[in-house]
């Protein structure tokens, strides 16, 4: 019999080019020994539930469907007191990411976060860091979820999934395990900065991986350089057929 305990999971991720030996690790909740077995999957690791359990049964789970909302690199280096300084929309978008994840967390639903994960010996290497200094360095500040989001935002709470560049493969294998274990999801929210770049990439790797899903932005919870860009990049979105919650 599923309970929550058994929903979330481990996500681990291959090796960084050019660094072979950092591994993305990410934590949450073991899957139920029910998940298919699949030789090619990272390991799973075990830990603590992020919420009271909701559900017991399959026929549970199945009819009442979760959101999964998929939080983009709220990171220090992409807010404020980082490596790009400080970018007034990313920190004013704050309180309300804030709420939005809280409510999430709080109704029993999924929550994602991914983690931009550069090793700085590294970093110079790779296709990316032709184009941006070195960033999101494990054990540094600019690495950590910024302000009042880094106590939600855990992987005890919630599903952390490390990535060495702008999309992350390894999110649609995270949701395909959440299904694999009964859950019918009802739609995936994007948040999280930068629209036009970071959560841009990841929206469209999980948009196409997912055809018949949902995928919604809320304008007030994602944020690029400026409010400028953000709107335009979310009229795009829209055209291409994502929902997109305006500001009131």
């Amino acid at each position: 019999m599923l309970t929550r305990r058994d929903l979330i999971g481990t996500i681990a991720a291959g090796s960084l080019a050019g660094a072979s030996s950092l591994l993305f690790a990410s934590g949450a909740q073991a899957f139920a020994e029910e998940a298919p077995a699949d030789t090619s999957a990272p390991q799973m690791a075990g830990m603590p539930p992020f919420a009271k359990p909701v559900t017991t049964t399959q026929a549970d789970l199945a009819s009442s469907p979760k959101r999964v909302l998929i939080v983009v690199d709220y990171q220090v280096d992409f807010v404020d007191g980082g490596v790009f300084g400080r970018i007034e929309p990313a920190v004013a978008i704050e309180q309300a990411l804030y709420e939005k994840v809280k409510e999430y967390q709080d109704s029993g639903d999924v929550v994602i976060y991914t983690m931009d994960t550069h090793p700085s010996d590294a970093y110079a290497d790779t296709r990316e860091g032709q184009f941006n200094p070195p960033h999101c360095i494990p054990g540094t500040p600019g690495w950590e979820v910024y302000g009042s989001l880094r106590s939600l935002l855990t992987p005890q709470r919630a599903i952390q999934i490390l990535k060495g560049t702008y999309g992350s493969p390894d999110l649609p294998y995270a949701i395909k395990l959440i299904e694999s274990q009964g859950t019918r999801i009802e739609y995936i929210e994007f948040a999280g900065v930068s629209t036009t770049c970071r959560v841009l990439h990841n929206a469209i790797i999980v948009f196409n991986s997912f055809p018949e899903l949902p995928m919604v932005f809320d304008e007030r919870t994602t944020a690029s350089y400026t409010d400028e860009r953000t709107r335009a990049q979310l009229d795009e979105l829209e055209a291409w057929g994502f929902y997109v919650r305006r500001r009131s």
